[in-house]
């Protein structure tokens, strides 16, 4: 949850929740080619990041309040400022 409250916290009014991120919180996950690694089966080209970052896809926040809802239920319980958080 502490990831997640971060990437809350780093919203601005007017800019959405991106659809992932990278694993250390970064937003940039521009697709790019790595030519001379193969992929499965030999496979290629093998690509890493993932083009479809930067797109809207308003069901994120649908994952985001159930995984927020499990978590207090079933882990510890959310302070009353990240609800608000969530929220906005």
């Amino acid at each position: 949850m502490g990831w997640i409250a971060d990437r809350c916290a780093e919203l601005k009014p007017g800019n959405p929740l991106q659809v992932m991120y990278g694993l250390d919180g970064r937003h940039d996950l521009s697709e790019s080619e790595l030519r001379h690694f193969e992929g499965y089966q030999k496979s290629r080209p093998v690509r890493i990041g993932n083009g479809a970052h930067d797109q809207l896809q308003l069901d994120i926040y649908g994952e985001l309040m159930d995984s927020a809802y499990i978590y207090n239920k079933f882990g510890e319980l959310i302070s009353y400022d990240f609800w608000k958080n969530l929220a906005n």
